[in-house]
């Protein structure tokens, strides 16, 4: 039976980059990947793991090509279209809540699957099918990030705009890891 393998945690906690080390192991073992990314996220067309320069600016530290998800046909087409031994999937909040209902109908095949995602929206409520997709997971990994304020391990993602919009697509500019002493809900 396939195996769902959930990474999750606040921004710049390392999500994508801890995707990116699954590929390369797959890559050891002579395995494919189908790899995965919402066409709502318009930063790359790519998993991009980054790390943050002196200047406060992100940058790339790796990445790897990934096929642009714009709705459910467009899925279903290519998990059904393409080879692949392991589906990897990265910024699965972005996703609507049918990503949960796919990956259901999807975890009766031998290909084992793994998604990335924030688990908690800048309110530090659920983020899209995330719950959905914890709920079903054979394994979790939850990572922690630096608090940007005071140093401690942040489990919160911190948005300096606030908005009436769950879903703003940004990096350092816009968000902060926090610690549950430093966030603070947006405004």
């Amino acid at each position: 039976m396939a195996k769902l393998t959930i990474i999750t945690g606040p921004m710049f906690s390392g999500k994508s980059e801890e995707l990116i080390r699954v590929v390369k192991r797959l890559g050891y073992a002579r395995q494919t990947a189908l790899i995965l990314k919402p066409a709502r996220d318009t930063r790359q067309n790519s998993i991009r793991s980054r790390i943050l320069a002196d200047n406060g600016q992100t940058k790339t530290a790796d990445e790897i090509p990934a096929y642009e998800v714009s709705d459910q046909a467009s899925f279903q087409e290519l998990v059904s279209t393409k080879s692949y031994d392991a589906l990897i999937i990265d910024e699965a909040h972005f996703f609507p809540l049918w990503l949960a209902d796919e990956i259901f109908k999807l975890l009766t095949i031998k290909a084992d699957i793994y998604i990335a995602g924030l688990d908690q929206t800048a309110w530090g409520k659920n983020f899209g099918p995330m719950g959905e997709l914890l709920a079903m997971a054979d394994q979790v990994i939850k990572l922690t990030a630096v608090c940007f304020q005071c140093g401690a391990s942040a489990n919160m993602t911190f948005r300096a705009e606030a908005g009436a919009n769950i879903v703003q697509v940004g990096d350092a500019e816009i968000y902060e890891a926090r610690c549950r002493q430093c966030w603070q809900e947006p405004k």
